[in-house]
């Protein structure tokens, strides 16, 4: 008997999806159950179907998973994130696990894949160094500063409690919170395509403990100078603030991502430490967000790599060579590729300061991999961290024409990551599959997998 819309259902959970959702099974109909947790037993409510399967949402717990635990913050029940922070830490990582492997068994269509165990986060809280708060229009005036709700991703809520970055963090959030609530001007609205005040992204150094504060509005040039004073009263507030950066940004596309930069007080960067390199991250600049655990996957790729030292290697996306110099210490020559030009300055500069003279890096969108691949010496191993949305199909055909012994993928999306490996499983195997928890709480997991060449 088919489900429908508005439908509640008592249900057993007894799996957990990838993305979050419970799994149950409801009269043959599979039913994906936002807020189940395996070995819970639910009252849901039906909120979309499907040919062969539904949606629903977890009204209120009927019996309870000996798999759950205290969540341990305020705001859970309401923000949108944290996902499993109600879901035993060493549940969350064999779920992981079984993400993984389904995604190259099912999606990759690998054969006999020996998915390692999930390598754990070293810290489970505190351990963010970046985060990325969204600005609203607060009744009676001013904006406030939080993250996205839960069950609306448009509506923002203030998080003063949050336990994802370290304390000094959300105190430097605390203080722009304050002065937000008197802010002139309106926050950004994407579909009005009209507002001022847009991002507020805070990094904090795990070395160093040195704070950066990035705003992003749109290119509104009367109100700078108000965003001017909001991040002079940010950095008078805590010495750790060592550099603020206004930015604007007027693609309506919400990413926390500046344009064009309008004023920055102090450094334009802050220091980071990985693998015994140190890097100085930029505004825009990709960094693993968990620095611990980011050193937990640098080992683990070099561990998977085994390199002898006679090798070339490229590190595409590379970012501000975060994994390139690491390598560079392992391999005769490796090349970083990125197309952020910015990103591409930073990652010359600390190779500068690190001493390291055998990494070129190159300005390029790997849509045109011949453009960076042509400027290259032909590659004995190739490691290529691309964004969720996976690798362009035109890096994919390269990569079989230059056939490089070794392709080390990683990922922090199995689904896009078994799409690109469709293609490259013909000419290699599938030699190993680390995953490592750079995400606790949340459904992510990163995959370091190494590919040989299968001839």
């Amino acid at each position: 008997m088919p489900v429908h819309p508005g439908q509640q259902l008592r249900l057993k959970i007894d799996a957990l999806a990838f993305g979050g959702a419970g799994v149950a099974r409801h009269e043959g109909m599979v039913l994906f159950v936002e807020r189940g947790l395996p070995g819970q037993t639910v009252e849901a409510e039906v909120t979309r179907t499907k040919k062969r399967h539904a949606f629903a949402r977890a009204l209120h717990t009927v019996e309870h998973s000996p798999l759950e635990t205290d969540p341990g913050c305020p705001h859970f029940d309401q923000c949108g994130g944290c996902a499993f922070r109600d879901l035993d830490y060493a549940a969350q990582l064999h779920w992981k696990r079984i993400h993984a492997a389904d995604a190259l068994t099912r999606l990759a269509r690998a054969q006999d894949v020996d998915v390692h165990q999930v390598l754990p986060s070293p810290r489970t809280q505190g351990f963010r160094n970046k985060m990325e708060f969204s600005f609203q229009n607060r009744e009676g005036g001013g904006v406030i500063i939080g993250l996205r709700k839960r069950d609306d991703g448009r509506a923002v809520m203030e998080v003063p409690h949050c336990q994802l970055p370290p304390p000094e963090t959300m105190a430097a959030v605390a203080t722009a919170s304050d002065i937000a609530r008197s802010l002139s001007g309106s926050a950004f609205d994407a579909e009005a395509k009209r507002g001022f005040w847009r991002r507020l992204v805070i990094r904090q150094s795990q070395a160093t403990g040195r704070i950066m504060v990035h705003l992003i509005t749109t290119n509104l040039p009367q109100f700078f100078p108000e965003a001017k004073k909001f991040l002079e009263a940010i950095r008078s507030a805590h010495p750790q603030v060592s550099s603020c950066v206004h930015s604007t940004r007027n693609n309506a596309k919400d990413i926390a991502l500046g344009e064009r930069e309008v004023m920055h007080l102090g450094e334009r960067f802050i220091e980071e430490r990985l693998a015994g390199c140190r890097l100085r991250i930029t505004p825009n600049a990709f960094f693993q967000t968990n620095t611990l655990g980011a050193e937990v996957l640098c080992k683990a790729l070099l561990d998977a790599a085994d390199f002898n030292g006679s090798e070339t290697a490229y590190d595409l996306y590379c970012g501000v060579g975060a994994l390139t110099l690491p390598l560079a210490r392992t391999v005769r020559q490796a090349a970083g590729v990125e197309i952020l030009e910015d990103a591409v300055v930073a990652a010359r500069e600390n190779a500068a300061f690190n001493s390291i003279s055998n990494c070129p890096f190159l300005a390029v969108d790997l849509k045109n991999a011949r453009r960076a691949f042509s400027q290259l010496p032909p590659p004995d191993a190739v490691i290529t961290d691309p964004p969720r949305a996976g690798m362009h199909e035109n890096l994919l055909r390269e990569l079989l024409t230059e056939r490089p012994r070794t392709i080390l993928y990683v990922s922090c999306n199995p689904p896009t990551m078994a799409r690109d490996l469709q293609p490259l499983l013909g000419a290699y195997r599938l030699d190993s599959a680390q995953p490592v928890d750079l995400f606790p709480h949340s459904p992510h997991v990163e995959i370091v997998v190494k590919l040989q060449l299968a001839d």
